[in-house]
């Protein structure tokens, strides 16, 4: 159990833990869905008014949702980059480690052997 702890209090250390569904994107789409239906139920228009208002408005939304997943993107890809540098990083002081483990084990093994 206490590995579990560990894994859950690492991911949550660089930014990886679960927000929930309606943090972020969730939250956005559903707020500006309402404000559409609210706009479009308030306003007294026409038919063919109200449709060229819905197109506009399910248009700017989804320029809206564009930008905002394209920084999402950009965000995951940053992310992508630092977890690769520090696992590049990780692994060289790992070799080197090894390699000086290698390099004293003749040492070790002659001073202990007499």
């Amino acid at each position: 159990m206490a590995k579990l702890q560990d894994l859950d209090n690492m991911t949550k250390a660089y930014g990886c833990h679960n927000t929930g569904a309606f943090n972020g994107l969730g939250i956005f789409f559903l707020g500006s869905f309402m404000g559409i239906a609210t706009g479009l139920l308030l306003a007294p228009r026409g038919g063919q008014e109200t449709r060229t208002k819905i197109k506009q408005k399910a248009l700017d939304v989804l320029d809206k949702s564009r930008d905002k997943m394209g920084n999402v993107m950009d965000k995951a890809k940053d992310k992508v980059e630092q977890t690769s540098e520090k696992t590049s990083q990780v692994a060289e002081v790992a070799k080197q480690a090894v390699s000086d483990l290698k390099e004293q084990q003749p040492k070790m093994n002659s001073k202990y052997s007499r």
